[in-house]
């Protein structure tokens, strides 16, 4: 089995430490090695190009996003996976964060398992992706369920496009079964900003993405293993997704928005 060498880059030893600790535990992670600050860590990427980065932004004499920088500019060929663990809470940032050619995003607080567990799921080394919902039968926002369901899925929820297609399937879902996808796109055009063909390609993008990444979650709700239109992948998405919120329903558990009854 292949495995990955990683570099923790953050500023809080204890947090190093403990996750250093959770990704030795999966075989696949070795050497692990981690710096706490921007120069040392610009040092090591240089020196020995680790497979996957786990870098705070909020770090001493160099940033995150400087280091971000470096290795795609000055780094020709060199492409490792970057998954940015940040303490950075505002949104505007996030946004900017989002732009960048990074691979996963997480805001802290997060415990260090939950990142070895979703950095093994992501390069596929580990079980299924274990829900991020709350436990027990709290309330929900359909968005949080939607989340979700792209989540186990392998979506890369850093991505624009991927974030902009689960709009649509929020519209989709809040709407009477039947209602023409163009409408749907049309509105969630009209929130973000965007012309139509851009949604419209937002949701073919993540639907390639997903049929590429293809984990277990995803070939039990799309076992053809073939290119969907727009159309057929979204009516999949929202079908599974309707079961699974009567389920909850049926349960007791609230859900907001509700959703339409059915005639």
């Amino acid at each position: 089995m292949k495995t990955n060498a990683v570099l923790i880059i953050d500023p809080n030893e204890s947090w190093r430490e403990n996750l250093s600790e959770q990704l030795a535990s999966r075989s696949v992670f070795h050497p692990i090695s981690t710096a706490e600050d921007g120069q040392s860590a610009l040092e090591r990427i240089q020196q020995e190009k680790p497979d996957v980065l786990i870098l705070e932004l909020l770090l001493p004499q160099y940033d995150g996003l400087y280091l971000i920088n470096q290795i795609r500019t000055q780094m020709e060929g060199y492409r490792p996976f970057i998954y940015v663990v940040t303490a950075l809470d505002n949104l505007h940032v996030q946004e900017r964060i989002r732009s960048l050619p990074i691979d996963y995003l997480s805001i802290k607080p997060i415990l260090p398992g939950a990142v070895a567990d979703n950095l093994s799921w992501l390069l596929g080394a580990g079980a299924a992706m274990p829900s991020i919902l709350p436990a027990g039968g709290e309330p929900l926002e359909l968005s949080e369920v939607i989340l979700d369901f792209f989540f186990k899925m392998g979506a890369n929820l850093s991505k624009k496009s991927t974030r902009i297609t689960l709009l649509v399937v929020e519209e989709c879902l809040v709407e009477p079964e039947g209602t023409y996808f163009s409408i749907i796109y049309d509105r969630v055009a009209n929130r973000k900003g965007m012309n139509l063909c851009a949604v419209e390609r937002s949701v073919r993008s993540t639907s390639k993405d997903l049929r590429d990444r293809g984990n277990e979650v995803y070939r039990q709700y799309f076992p053809e293993n073939t290119a969907f239109t727009n159309s057929s992948f979204l009516s999949r998405c929202c079908y599974f997704l309707r079961k699974q919120l009567d389920e909850r329903m049926a349960a007791g558990q609230q859900i907001t928005p509700p959703l339409p009854t059915k005639a």
